[in-house]
């Protein structure tokens, strides 16, 4: 898979603010023979999938006051898709293009109180594109009674998203609410007496959602602590379906990081994941409890005892909603597995470990 990333970036500070402008050239290439056994049958379906996406950009920022400031930029984004797939049981081959332009931009404001919370208010639009396993037209086995199959006519998706969020010390909260136009998700549907699992932009998925995070260092940071709740909503709307009542998704996450004494830790992971419907299909309650040990020898020597869902409880289990249309799944993935890892680091004499420059600025102002 040849990957080739080219850019040019500008900036300059000047009474108006700073203003930055660039350009940006993906170019990927994915071949693959895609060679298969099933039921003692090879099975050949070649491809060849190409993408390139050319970009320009400009953002700039300026301070309102000490506390205040303005961002905005825009993104003229091109992108260009030629794709081949074939079948070697059907010995039929699908090959088509697919070229468009999406402008995208991004508002935000940020400010900050005397008691020191800092906030922010941005609005912006991005986009989802399929890749190439969405735009594969020929079905494979997916497991014992199951097909998957792409669609070749699946469209980008826009995302348009207003996001409100509040800082200080430990304590985070946002809130959020946008449309997805041109929504993919998978969908399944019946073809020949065969379940067949697929990909469908459905017209609009409406969304909100708010969530709180707290992390702590507790007693003389021998405890390390981060506890986050999010709540989120989806409506879907499509003109071909009726959609059944949607119920809120409410995710608990809790990570513990306790140092026990003689370089001992103990890490200790919860997720929680409450029933909810997004209108298409309903999900059920899922949970799972990490376990992990670790002991450092010395500098260079250091052990780890994991336990991953050690109550079994991790599982997928969905069904369909949409009136006169119903499919079922359940996936068992509650394998408890206990690991012991061992880690070794040899490093010369002259070896000076350093920190790696972090990205600046905050996540909710990029495009």
């Amino acid at each position: 898979i040849p990957i080739y990333i080219g850019f040019l970036d500008y900036s300059n500070k000047n009474k108006l603010g700073l203003s930055a402008l660039g350009l940006r050239y993906n170019d990927i290439n994915v071949k693959n023979e895609n060679n298969s056994i099933i039921n003692n049958m090879n099975s050949n379906s070649p491809f060849q999938y190409k993408e390139k996406v050319f970009a320009a950009y400009l953002n700039h920022s300026f301070d309102v006051s000490k506390s205040k400031s303005i961002a905005f930029g825009i993104r003229s984004e091109s992108t260009s898709i030629n794709y081949n797939f074939e079948n070697s049981l059907t010995n039929q081959a699908y090959s088509n293009k697919n070229n468009y332009t999406n402008l995208l931009y991004n508002v935000s404001y940020n400010w900050q109180t005397k008691k020191e919370w800092d906030y922010s208010l941005s609005f912006r639009k991005q986009i989802q594109r399929p890749n190439y396993s969405s735009l594969n037209p020929f079905k494979s086995i997916s497991n014992d009674v199951i097909y998957f199959s792409g669609e070749s006519q699946i469209a980008p998706a826009k995302l348009y998203s207003f996001n409100f969020e509040t800082t200080k010390n430990e304590w985070s909260f946002y809130m959020q609410t946008g449309l997805i136009k041109n929504f993919i998700s998978t969908f399944t549907k019946v073809e020949n007496n065969t379940i067949t699992e697929t990909y469908r932009n459905f017209k609009n998925l409406y969304f909100s959602g708010f969530g709180l995070e707290y992390n702590k260092e507790l007693f003389n940071k021998k405890w390390i602590t981060k506890i986050s709740i999010d709540v989120i909503y989806y409506k879907q709307n499509d003109n071909d379906y009726t959609f059944d009542k949607s119920i809120p998704s409410t995710n608990f996450i809790t990570i513990n990081s306790i140092d026990l004494g003689k370089k001992y830790k103990l890490n200790i992971n919860y997720t929680l994941n409450n029933p909810y419907k997004d209108g298409l299909i309903k999900h059920y309650q899922k949970q799972s409890l990490d376990l992990a040990v670790s002991k450092k020898i010395n500098t260079n020597f250091s052990m780890l005892l994991s336990a991953n869902d050690i109550f079994k409880t991790s599982y997928t289990w969905e069904d369909t909603t949409i009136p006169n249309y119903f499919y079922g799944s359940k996936y068992y993935n509650d394998i408890c597995s206990v690991a012991l890892t061992l880690k070794w680091n040899i490093t010369g004499k002259s070896y000076k470990g350093r920190e790696l420059e972090k990205p600046e600025g905050d996540p909710i102002e990029r495009l």
